[in-house]
């Protein structure tokens, strides 16, 4: 025991009780003292504050009792001390400052008592297993970031006194499912809940007058919300990417939406407020739900891409005082962005339009037009040209009165018509019926309506029904291109294949169900002519009929190249060519037997690849393995902030793209392959997973990785690119180093989250066997002599060899 005349304590069994001290208490007053070792610690009721780091960073303390005078926590006074579990605060304690319990990602629970007046910034910081918080009554501030990344937060209950909540107050607390507060609170500042994606449940203010910017981003669980009607301020991106949030009232005291408010949004009805005059720039971008909307009147000004790809729009009711409209406001939600477009000038300036003009309409043809409700008129605008016209007008054309006859167009359709007529001449009805309104002008462009004209009588098909098919054959394989080389080819290939070898009957049988609004795919029309003389060409069966998946594969083409993105026609490498199975594996994925309650969506991931039943079965176990130890993983790195240029992810063991990133790559590590014991680890091990290098959200490269304890090393086995994105690395310098900045960035998340974790990482590598870019590898890090790659497994690796990933290379910076 050490003595002197204001400090006294002793040391038993790794607890340090003080049993005398100044009011104060310092880091300097325990210097003596090997605290590091420390378990336990007993403050005496002589100390009414904790001075600033007094007990930062200690590794083994695990609880401490508080003073009962205890008036002030200071600075960081217990941060970074991860195996603190709980706390209970005293009545007396009136302040916790800046930083207080950051990083104490153990802290399971804190006992607030009436009294606490202040919680400061960031106080409880990155207290990752933090689950629920009730605050008292006497709080009357919460500081900036008080809880950010908790992440195990997931009830919070707010006191009565606090008026105020400060920016990133909750920020990323992705478990956060429930928050109560009382009437008192008038602010919400910004991104107070950004990132709470699991939020369902809370009950705002009476009294608020204020949400602050980005305050509910992402919170994609946030089903509804009630705005109190005392609302005034809607700060910019305040609901985006709300994607579950389908409803919302406006009160009467708000007067503008600010950028991006609703951008990605879940919203399908809004109810904007009488007294509303300004809308901001894409605030309701990419509302893909929202079908009608209705402005007030008083709006006089309706900002840049207000609409911008919210493209199930299919009503606006503008406002009759509206000033001035950004000439991009509704730019790809009513129109196509080609040729049809809202009033502007040859400038492309703000104009007005036409107060009586008060309906704009979008039809089931995707087309833009006005409708007066006064005079019952027609008119839309071309090259900032107003074009008006009543249904009479374009009767007397023998084509359109076929057209109009036949019931080919509905009432709506009518623009579209008048558009024909503005060109050269009318085309037949057929025509007319089928061309996307987004490429009418591609028909006459380079003498592509002659060749059509040569086509169809080169075809002798006289039945509509049978010409109408032909015609869609011949937009899917590009006639109608603007690009006369694709044009030829086209007609050249129709020629050889089709005409000759096809009755009406057949075409139409075989093209009649493509869906031209899916628009000219130049890689499906190479993919066609390829393939097509194949005798089996998109043909499919089961145990009871064939089908001709011709027409399917053209109108699901996008979405078999999300789960094929890095095959394609045009390469040397046999394993990145894109072949009909593989089309009609993505269409008619494998159905499985004995599919585990809650991996339906695992399976239909695995079918669209071809797997077998036993394959399916062989994956599903080690999928079943590694959500059972998802929780135990010893593999760890922070998620990369970087929001440009090539990210990286590392995959949880519940993610099922781990079962098939060698077919999105184009590699051998998939099942019945050279590196299924490579997916079989990574998917089931607890030291090991999967990273993905992501741009622009394409996976264009990943790696097997694993932790190795014995050699405290973290390998990525190999990093695995396809031939299209090999060949952009090798030639274009500026990828390449994007690419080595995104591995400086795992080796350095990787050793930090590591030693969060309590595991000892000295070096990241990457193993050189089979490397696709080795030589660009070869010029930044070094290679280290032959090793056991990992101790305990005995399957495929490419690692016997590893770079070291370092910023330094034989002493030269890099």
């Amino acid at each position: 025991m050490l003595m002197d005349i204001e400090f006294v304590y002793e040391i038993e069994d790794n607890s340090l009780i003080i049993s005398k001290s100044p009011k104060i208490i310092t880091r300097e007053l325990l210097k003596d003292i090997e605290i590091n070792s420390i378990n336990n610690i007993y403050l005496c009721d002589d100390i009414e504050e904790i001075d600033s780091r007094t007990f930062l960073k200690l590794p083994e303390l695990k609880s401490i009792r508080l003073s009962n005078n205890l008036k002030v926590i200071g600075e960081e006074a217990f941060c970074w001390c991860k195996r603190l579990k709980n706390i209970s605060l005293p009545e007396s304690l009136e302040v916790i400052s800046n930083g207080c319990f950051c990083c104490c990602e153990n802290l399971e629970e804190v006992v607030f008592k009436e009294g606490l007046k202040i919680i400061k910034s960031l106080a409880f910081s990155y207290c990752r297993n933090l689950k629920n918080v009730r605050l008292p009554d006497s709080l009357n501030l919460l500081g900036d970031g008080a809880f950010y990344m908790c992440n195990s937060l997931e009830n919070v209950y707010i006191s009565k006194n606090i008026k105020v909540l400060d920016k990133e107050v909750f920020c990323s607390c992705v478990s956060l499912k429930k928050v109560e507060m009382y009437d008192n609170i008038e602010k919400i500042n910004k991104s107070c809940f950004e990132g709470c994606s699991n939020l369902s449940y809370i009950n705002l203010s009476k009294n608020l007058t204020y949400i602050g910017e980005e305050a509910f981003y992402d919170c994609s669980n946030l089903k509804e919300i009630i705005l109190p009607s005392k609302l005034e301020y809607l700060g910019a991106s305040a609901f985006s990417c709300c994607k579950n949030l389908s409803y919302l009232s406006l009160g009467e005291l708000i007067t503008e939406i600010n950028d991006k408010t609703f951008s990605r949004s879940g919203i399908e009805q809004i109810d904007l407020p009488f007294n509303l005059k300004y809308i901001g720039k894409e605030a309701f971008a990419f509302c893909s739900k929202l079908k009608n909307i209705v402005i007030p009147d008083a709006v006089k000004v309706i900002d840049e891409r207000v609409f911008f790809c919210s493209n199930n729009i299919q009503e606006i009711h503008m406002p009759k005082k509206l000033e001035s409209v950004h000439s991009a406001a509704l730019d790809n939600s009513l129109y196509d962005g080609s040729n049809c477009m809202l009033v502007v000038d040859d400038a492309g300036k703000k104009i007005k339009i036409d107060c009586k003009k008060n309906k704009i309409i979008k039809n089931d043809k995707n087309l833009l037009f006005l409708y007066d409700e006064i005079t019952k008129t027609y008119s839309f605008y071309y090259n900032g040209r107003c074009i008006r016209f009543n249904k009479d007008s374009i009767y007397n054309n023998k084509v359109v009165s076929k057209l109009i006859d036949h019931k080919y167009i509905k009432e709506n359709d009518y623009i579209r018509v008048y558009f024909w007529l503005d060109k050269k001449f009318v085309p037949s009805h057929v025509v007319m019926k089928n061309m996307p309104f987004f490429d009418i002008n591609s028909f006459f462009v380079n003498n592509n309506c002659l060749e059509w004209n040569k086509l169809i009588q080169l075809s002798k098909i006289d039945n509509d029904e049978n010409k109408e098919a032909f015609f869609k054959l011949c937009y899917v394989l590009g006639v109608f291109s603007p690009s006369s080389s694709i044009r030829d080819k086209a007609v050249k290939f129709i020629k050889n294949n089709i005409i000759d070898n096809m009755s009406g009957e057949e075409i139409h049988d075989k093209f009649k169900d493509f869906e031209l609004e899916k628009g000219y795919n130049d890689e499906y029309a190479e993919f066609f002519m390829k393939y097509y003389k194949s005798k089996n060409f998109m043909k499919y069966s089961n145990s009871y009929t064939v089908f001709d998946l011709t027409c399917t594969s053209y109108n699901n083409f996008s979405n078999v190249k999300k789960i094929y993105p890095n095959k394609t026609l045009n390469t040397n490498r046999a394993a990145d060519v894109l072949l009909p199975e593989h089309v009609i594996n993505a269409i008619k994925a494998v159905e499985y037997d004995n599919v585990d309650e809650g991996n339906e969506e695992f399976a239909l991931l695995i079918g669209s690849y071809g797997y077998t039943q036993k394959q399916f079965e062989k994956l599903q176990k080690w999928f079943n393995v590694g959500k059972s130890i998802k929780e135990n993983m010893r593999l760890f790195i922070d998620m990369d902030n970087e929001k440009e240029g090539i990210t990286y992810k590392m995959l949880s063991k519940d993610d099922p793209i781990g079962a098939v990133l060698g077919n999105i790559t184009n590699c051998c590590q998939i099942v019945s392959s050279d590196g299924e014991s490579c997916v079989e680890y990574g998917m089931s091990e607890v030291n090991s997973s999967f990273i993905t290098f992501n741009y622009k959200d394409k996976i264009i490269a990943e790696a097997w990785v694993w932790y190795d304890e014995d050699s405290k090393t973290i390998c990525l086995d190999n990093i695995e690119v396809p031939n299209n994105y090999l060949q952009i690395l090798e030639k274009n310098k500026e990828i390449q180093d994007n690419f080595i900045e995104c591995l400086f960035r795992i080796e350095k998340n990787f050793k930090s989250s590591m030693k969060d974790k309590g595991f000892q990482v000295d070096k990241i590598t990457i193993g050189q066997g089979h490397n696709d870019f080795k030589e660009i590898l070869d010029k930044r890090f070094a290679l280290t002599r032959k090793i056991d790659p990992l101790k305990g497994y005995s399957g495929f690796t490419d690692a016997y060899y590893q770079y070291e990933i370092t910023r330094k290379m034989n002493n030269k910076k890099f």
